[in-house]
């Protein structure tokens, strides 16, 4: 059974407990205090390239990471539709993200407006997080910049003043739109952290009779790993537009510019355009960073350079360049410090994955490597 960690609200300790029993109510070890499970956990960061390691792998336990919406026996006293799984349909699937179609009637239902997860929709941050509601207009547009629109109330809200709440406790402290139609005017969240602005990164239409309340909704969301996260709680991993999901991460696997998370392709585009037939090989972050500012600075090898960036220094390395690595360990990092001629020397922050990844990409290069 695939295990997720769990931070406890009261103490900060880390749990180890199954997928499977969101909504539960669980006691920490270390403090004895107990909380309520987030039943809205997205699928993990690389659960869906993992996947692809293991074809062999027990489906059971795949289909355990989120509880599908459409099971008839979790349809009771929220009156969840039971033909979720039907009528919700993947539109398309691209590296610049994922389109659902589904009945307007949904945003009824709160167990379907709940299945964004509450992580950064931009970067997959846990931390800092503010609740932003999804405004769906006439016309397919981002939530983002249509808040500024809507000046009849405030549309964000700290996480702070959420804290743990779930389901439709949290949705009740979200306001309702303003100026669209029902049931558009129901509070359908995802989260932004600090750091990221957000803008672009999801998009709602609807069309709706006014006089019987019939019509269907668009939902354009632009993290694909969000994207999986979401019909994964709706329909399950079982369901067939999941299946084009996995497909779609076991092409991006072969790219490995595709395989990166997307705030970090958009970062990296700021600085790295390939020339000619050069091809991408690897990205390895500085760990001077946090993880939430991957694709700001760091090293990418390609089939021509090695590009060090880190601002508002950038040097590159052409191939068939003599480079040494001069490593120093300390805290359970190294700091790499590169020489080669005609570059002025630069250090790099290493954990034990970036270490690996730097060798691999080298030595799949033309590029002369020594290591000290």
């Amino acid at each position: 059974m695939l295990a997720r960690r769990v931070k406890c609200p009261s103490c900060g300790g880390i749990l180890s407990l199954p997928c499977n029993i969101g909504g539960q109510s669980v006691r920490c070890g270390l403090c004895r205090k107990t909380f309520v499970l987030p039943t809205n956990t997205p699928v993990p960061e690389d659960t869906i390239f993992g996947w692809l390691h293991n074809p062999n792998e027990d489906m059971d336990d795949r289909a355990s990471t989120l509880t599908p919406l459409s099971d008839e026996s979790r349809s009771g006293s929220d009156h969840t539709p039971k033909s979720t799984r039907s009528h919700i349909r993947l539109v398309s699937l691209e590296r610049n993200g994922a389109m659902f179609e589904f009945p307007a009637e949904y945003l009824q239902h709160a167990k379907f407006r709940c299945a964004i997860p509450r992580v950064c929709i931009h970067c997959l941050g846990r931390a800092h997080l503010s609740a932003h509601l999804i405004i769906f207009a006439p016309q397919l547009r981002d939530s983002i910049s249509l808040e500024a629109e809507h000046k009849a109330g405030q549309l964000t809200i700290p996480q702070g003043q959420l804290g743990e709440l779930i389901g439709e406790e949290m949705l009740s402290r979200l306001p309702e739109v303003p100026n669209v139609p029902p049931p558009a005017n129901l509070p359908m969240p995802y989260w932004v952290c600090d750091l990221c602005s957000g803008t672009g990164t999801i998009s709602g239409q609807i069309k709706v009779n006014q006089e019987n309340g019939q019509g269907h909704c668009r939902l354009y969301i632009r993290n694909p790993q969000i994207a999986a996260s979401f019909l994964a709680a709706v329909v399950g991993t079982r369901h067939h537009d999941f299946t084009r999901f996995v497909e779609f991460a076991k092409r991006a696997k072969e790219n490995r510019w595709d395989a990166l998370p997307t705030v970090v392709r958009h970062r990296l585009e700021q600085w790295f355009k390939p020339v000619g037939d050069e091809r991408f090989v690897a990205y390895v972050p500085d760990r001077n960073r946090v993880r939430t500012e991957d694709g700001m600075a760091g090293v990418i090898i390609s089939t021509r350079r090695l590009i060090y960036h880190r601002p508002p220094v950038h040097q590159e390395i052409s191939a068939n360049t003599s480079i040494t690595f001069q490593m120093r360990s300390s805290k359970g990092k190294e700091t790499a410090t590169i020489f080669a001629e005609s570059f002025k020397s630069r250090p790099i922050t290493l954990d034990r994955e970036g270490k690996v990844k730097l060798r691999k990409a080298l030595s799949e290069g033309p590029f002369k490597t020594a290591w000290r």
